[in-house]
Formats: structure tokens, C-alpha cells, sequence
């Protein structure tokens, strides 16, 4: 029954983030070192953002859209929040539902939604409530806060010291529920050691246990009906996704020029080119470290060639989806928006489950992409010099 229930919850969240946001066509997009909505501030539309540092302290009256380095949420999101960041702290209002991954993540506000978090830190404090459901992997996991749905963690050290208003299913290496704890439903937990269930909480339901070797099967853990492979699938696509959209709305001009000119009559020359890269760059970085005058200069080369793979990973979705746009729309081959780039990081990451043609599929585009990259990238510096 939890598993099934489970399994919906998910289903939910993650078509929730694959279709992010489908309510609104209006957008606005902020870049920058330092982004932020100041607290007298309302945005009236979907808003998406990339930046360093980003902080939200107005309200958005759409769905939110952010990826950062350190991220603070105190104001009001009327709609959906999906956040990526090394730092994020949500301490204001969500009237929809989180998904969140990162290095940290700290909620102390309200969520109307499920919360789905894939993070090496995951934290609700007290004051938080979150009336939907949780569905939380990472290191570290506590929850102190209000849940008022169903609660499914696979996580390193978990804690539980909170009211939840449904059944709770853990998995974890050390598991503690506390004297805070009034858990209305059944409490499933699997873990590395006994768990350490504190005599002063309340659980209205069956309390069971397991270990884990029990759902340890074919090398994958089984949870809740999702697996660690099933995990760091949904993160991938979640980071194809931000990082697509970011990528696209944020520079949109740099990528309306790298789909165009993937999209040309003269796509194959990115092709061989984006090749060429891919495989030039390391010899390029071996020879420089051979010699000890070449290693600062090869460090900067091997760290501009990652991110270089990285963008072209971006790219190669936000290509796919205009040129599909391309075939079934006889739109502009240059035509960019969050729907096209959506449309892209969907069938782009659908190519990884097609044996052979999908793989191969995948690998044109990107080093079509990276190509292309190389060739706008090129011709930037060459006018900016001239």
C-alpha cells in the first residue's frame, strides 16, 4: 500500500518538474554575479533565474525557476519552486510543490506541496510545514518540521523529531525517530544498525523493520519502488533541465547563434569539429603538464574543456529541441524558448534508453553542439578584438 502510494506521489512530483511551468507562457529571465527580488518587488510571471548568489524576498505570482551558488527563498512563490544550488535556504511561502537538489538544503517556511529533495544535506526546521508529502535522498536528513503527508527517506543519518500526517518508510545507515515525533500512520524502517526509536514518540500505526541486505538486490537498493539507479536518473535530468533552461533563456542570444548554426546546411563541419575538440584538448593538456612551465596554463586548459563538455551537454538538448520544433512546427531554426528547450531535454534524455541508435543520436548532437560552441565562441573574441 505505501509503495503504491509512493509510487503516485512521485509520479506527480516528476511530472510536475518535467512540465515546469505549463500554466503560463510569460517569462522573465535574471543573470548575473548577484541577482535579487527585493521585498517590495511582485513578478507577475514565471521567473528564472541564474546567478552566483540569488535572493528572493518579494513574491513571484508564478512558478520560480533558480540555480545559483548560495540561494535564499523568503518571500512568496505562488506556483511551483524547482532550486538547484550548493547553498539553498527556503525560508518563505511555496503555493505549489519543491523540487530541490544541492550541497545543503534548509526549508523553515511553508510548502503547499510534496517536497522533493536530492541533496547531501537536507534540513526542515521546526517552524517549517510542508501539506503535501516528502520524498528525500541524501547524506544527512532531519526532519523537525510539520509533514502532513506520506514521508519516504534514503538517506545517510536520518532524523525524525515532528508531527507526520502519514505513513513513514526509511532506509538509512543510522535511523533516529525522537520524542518529537507523532507519526499518524505505519513506520517502515531498514538500516545498516538498530534504529533508535525514542520511548516518548507517538505512532499510531504498525512499526516494522528489515535490514538492509534484505533489499539489497542485482547491486541496486530497492526503495519504496526506486532504486539508487532510479535516483541518479531523476537527478540527471534534473540538472539536463536547469541547466538547458538557464543555458537557453539566460544567454539566449549566444544560443540562438549555436542552434542556428547546428541547424545549418553545414551541420556536419560542427560535427567533425566538435570531434576534433573533444579529442585534441586532453592531448593538448597532456603535453602542456609534461613540462613544469605548462602546468598552470594546462590546469586552465583542462578546467575550460569541462565546462566546455558541460555546456555542450546543455546545448546538445536545447539543439534537439529546436530542430524537432523544426520538423513537426516549420518553425525558425533559431527559435529558442522554455517550451522548445523542455521539449529537447526530454527526448534528448528518452535517447538514453534506445540502445545503439539512441547513444549514437546522443553523441552527434553533442559534438555538434560542442562544435558549434567552439565556432560562435571563436567569432566572439575575434569582433571583440577587432
Amino acid at each position: 500500500m505505501m509503495k503504491a502510494i509512493f509510487k503516485r506521489i512521485s509520479l506527480v512530483v516528476l511530472l510536475g518538474v518535467l512540465f515546469i511551468p505549463t500554466a503560463a507562457e510569460a517569462l522573465e529571465v535574471r543573470g548575473g554575479e548577484g541577482v535579487s527580488v527585493s521585498s517590495d518587488e511582485v513578478v507577475t510571471e514565471n521567473l528564472y533565474v541564474g546567478a552566483g548568489d540569488f535572493s528572493m524576498l518579494g513574491a513571484v505570482e508564478g512558478s520560480l525557476v533558480a540555480a545559483g551558488g548560495q540561494l535564499l527563498v523568503a518571500g512568496e512563490v505562488l506556483d511551483d519552486l524547482t532550486i538547484l544550488g550548493g547553498q539553498i535556504n527556503v525560508s518563505g511561502d511555496i503555493g505549489g510543490s519543491m523540487q530541490t537538489a544541492g550541497g545543503s538544503v534548509t526549508v523553515s517556511g511553508s510548502v503547499d506541496d510534496d517536497i522533493l529533495a536530492l541533496a547531501g544535506s537536507v534540513i526542515l526546521l521546526p517552524d517549517s510545514t510542508v501539506n503535501g508529502g516528502v520524498v528525500a535522498f541524501g547524506g544527512d536528513i532531519t526532519l523537525n518540521g510539520e509533514v502532513n503527508g506520506d514521508v519516504y527517506i534514503d538517506g545517510g543519518s536520518v532524523v525524525i523529531n515532528g508531527p507526520v500526517g502519514g505513513d513513514v518508510d526509511i532506509q538509512g545507515g543510522k535511523i533516529e525517530i525522537g520524542s518529537g515525533a507523532v507519526i499518524s500512520g505505519d513506520v517502515i524502517h531498514r538500516s545498516g544498525t538498530e534504529a533508535n526509536i525514542s520511548s516518548e514518540a507517538q505512532i499510531d500505526g504498525e512499526v516494522s523493520s528489515g535490514d538492509l541486505r534484505e533489499v539489497y538486490r542485482d547491486g541496486e537498493f530497492a526503495f519504496a519502488g526506486i532504486n539508487t539507479k532510479t535516483t541518479g536518473l531523476i537527478f540527471r535530468f534534473l540538472s539536463l533541465l536547469a541547466g538547458a533552461l538557464l543555458l537557453g533563456l539566460v544567454l539566449r542570444r549566444f544560443s540562438s547563434r549555436v542552434v542556428e548554426r547546428s541547424l545549418s546546411q553545414t551541420w556536419w563541419k560542427h560535427t567533425l569539429l566538435g570531434f576534433a575538440l573533444l579529442v585534441l584538448i586532453p592531448v593538448a593538456f597532456i603535453i602542456l603538464v609534461a613540462t613544469f612551465i605548462g602546468i598552470p596554463v594546462g590546469i586552465m586548459v583542462i578546467l575550460s574543456y569541462v565546462s566546455f563538455l558541460i555546456a555542450g551537454w546543455f546545448t546538445a538538448a536545447i539543439v534537439f529541441g529546436s530542430l524537432i520544433l523544426k520538423w513537426t512546427a516549420k518553425e525558425d531554426t533559431g527559435s529558442i524558448s522554455w517550451q522548445s528547450i523542455t521539449i529537447g531535454v526530454i527526448a534528448y534524455f528518452l535517447l538514453t534508453f534506445i540502445p545503439i541508435v539512441g547513444w549514437v543520436a546522443q553523441f552527434l548532437l553533442f559534438i555538434t553542439a560542442i562544435g558549434a560552441i567552439g565556432i560562435v565562441s571563436w567569432r566572439g573574441v575575434k569582433d571583440k578584438l577587432q
